[in-house]
């Protein structure tokens, strides 16, 4: 998916049910459904260091890479895919992703709260979910964190670098906790 302009992405928070509910402390990611490719999503915040409060805008991914819908170890009910139009409220804050294996390696936006998830599970390497698919409220450990050659279901950025390029953005807000909103805008091919 192209980038959307701030305008868009605006449209697509309204079209997702949220219009003029968003506090600035809210990240956004846009999953483009219908294209599911590598970094073919975008994280989006509200970026205050500039004037109007523009949005930061970065490539992300949304959705368990496709060697990890056959890990059926990680989680017995299956991977998880993140659960779109829901507002996942002070769900975020600045942290480290898998302290216990990396330390502070990998510093991320690590999730506090409940987020609901839908669950892959039948083991191959095709990404099945619909709207109305199972919703499971056990998810742990969802993340933003870099991409490492996997994604369990957490939303990945393409390298550590642009994940401190938001930690920054972040940073700027001066907020412990942060909202998550990920929506699935219908998109034109």
């Amino acid at each position: 998916m192209n980038q959307p302009t701030p305008s868009e992405l605006d449209a697509h928070i309204v079209a997702a049910g949220y219009g003029g509910e968003l506090v600035a402390t809210t990240v956004v990611c846009v999953r483009d459904v219908l294209h599911p490719e590598f970094f073919g999503d975008w994280v989006c915040v509200r970026d205050i260091r500039k004037p109007g409060a523009p949005w930061y805008m970065a490539k992300c991914r949304t959705l368990p890479t496709p060697n990890e819908l056959t890990k059926r170890k990680r989680n017995a009910n299956g991977t998880a895919i993140i659960r779109a139009g829901v507002l996942y409220r002070r769900a975020m804050e600045k942290g480290y992703h898998s302290p216990g294996k990396y330390g502070t390696q990998r510093p991320a936006m690590r999730q506090v709260a409940n987020i609901d998830v839908h669950r892959d599970d039948d083991g191959d390497k095709v990404i099945d979910w619909t709207r109305w698919s199972k919703v499971w409220k056990d998810a742990k450990g969802i993340n933003i964190h870099d991409y490492r050659g996997s994604s369990a279901g957490c939303i990945t950025q393409p390298e550590q670098e642009d994940v401190d390029d938001l930690l920054e953005v972040i940073a700027a807000h001066g907020a412990d906790r942060w909202d998550l909103l990920v929506i699935e805008p219908l998109l034109e091919s």
